[in-house]
């Protein structure tokens, strides 16, 4: 999957200030596309890995006792995968947030009204996989699961209001791109900022300093 490049020409269009915001964000969403990528790789080597898993089922059905089931490591590395995935998803969401803060722009205040809903499920499951401990202490018997493309959980929020949740994973990766693009596209349909040529020339400067780039 394509990764965002830097664009240090924004910083001609929000200026400095929200330009940092803009560049975290940029890391995140790229950080999430190569989680989800990874994700994905891990899911198609787990089907070999479900058939031995299910062959040795079928062996103690019949009566045979294996010394050990076969190890499951698709199966731990897809949930870390996707584990990360919904932490890198919770930091786009909160590096919008301050962006759209810092900027001010009613364009991105609109957009962000519209996009920002999308996320509510993606960190609910960041925060119920941080603090799955607190479904566990209300006896809530929803510790994860996969069905299908969906992942389901019983989540605990910080008010002890519990509430049944479901992700799904063939969308789970939408939200995050397509509000990262519209972001872009809405910032450079704006006219340029008025700065002098000098001015334009410093905040390029800080900016590939940022970024770690060398000009």
């Amino acid at each position: 999957m394509e990764l965002y490049g830097d664009i240090p020409t924004l910083l001609w269009y929000v200026g400095f200030d929200a330009f940092i915001p803009f560049s975290i964000l940029t890391n995140y969403a790229n950080a999430a596309l190569i989680e989800w990528d990874r994700f994905l790789e891990t899911e198609r080597r787990g089907e070999d890995e479900k058939r031995e898993v299910a062959a040795a089922m079928d062996f103690m059905a019949a009566g045979g006792t294996p010394p050990v089931l076969p190890p499951r490591r698709a199966h731990t590395q897809g949930f870390m995968e996707l584990h990360f995935f919904f932490i890198c998803a919770g930091q786009v969401k909160f590096w919008v947030d301050q962006l759209v803060r810092i900027d001010g722009g009613a364009d991105l205040k609109e957009l962000w009204k519209r996009r920002q809903p999308a996320f509510g499920p993606l960190k609910d499951a960041r925060d119920f996989l941080e603090h799955r401990g607190k479904t566990l202490r209300a006896q809530q018997p929803n510790l994860g699961a996969r069905f299908g493309t969906a992942f389901t959980f019983t989540l605990v929020d910080n008010k002890g209001q519990v509430r049944d949740v479901e992700v799904d994973l063939r969308t789970a990766l939408a939200p995050i791109t397509e509000t990262y693009e519209e972001i872009v596209a809405t910032i450079l349909r704006r006219p340029r900022r008025r700065s002098s040529a000098r001015s334009g020339r410093v905040q390029a400067a800080r900016g590939r300093e940022m970024m770690g780039t060398d000009g």
